[in-house]
């Protein structure tokens, strides 16, 4: 199986962030998991600015980012305009899946329509989905 160097986990929901970071951590597919409660954190976290400045320093930095859509201050899809902007260099070998609770139908087609959104998948996380994200969209080259 392969393991990434890390993830990022964009959630408002502690519990959620808490229980993924469990599954993740089951799984062993990561060496490191990161949690930020909103995509403005997201941004300023993948930038390395303001209070995670020094935090995420690379090697290894997060591969995997799992966005929730509903969140305070700025949600997925701003993230995902925000995303777009950031440096290639901060883009480059980086997946983003969408993980939600969201029922709308029309929220995976959006999904499915950014160029930037690797996948959709409803909450919770599993050690399945996981895997086959990971053996799905990640090559040795990614993997730690």
């Amino acid at each position: 199986m392969k393991k990434l160097h890390s993830i990022l986990l964009v959630d408002d929901d502690e519990p959620t962030n808490y229980l993924h970071k469990r599954i993740i951590r089951r799984a062993d597919v990561a060496d490191e998991t990161f949690t930020v409660e909103n995509g403005e954190d997201a941004i300023e976290f993948l930038l390395g600015r303001g209070r995670y400045k020094g935090k995420n320093l690379l090697p290894p930095e997060p591969i995997l980012v799992f966005v929730d859509i509903n969140m305070p201050r700025m949600d997925g899809w701003e993230f995902l305009e925000a995303y777009k902007n950031l440096p290639e260099a901060i883009r480059a070998n980086r997946k983003i899946m969408m993980l939600t609770t969201s029922p709308h139908p029309e929220d995976k087609k959006k999904a499915e329509g950014q160029p930037l959104v690797a996948g959709f998948y409803n909450k919770p996380m599993t050690k399945e989905m996981l895997k086959e994200i990971i053996e799905d969209h990640f090559d040795e080259n990614t993997a730690a």
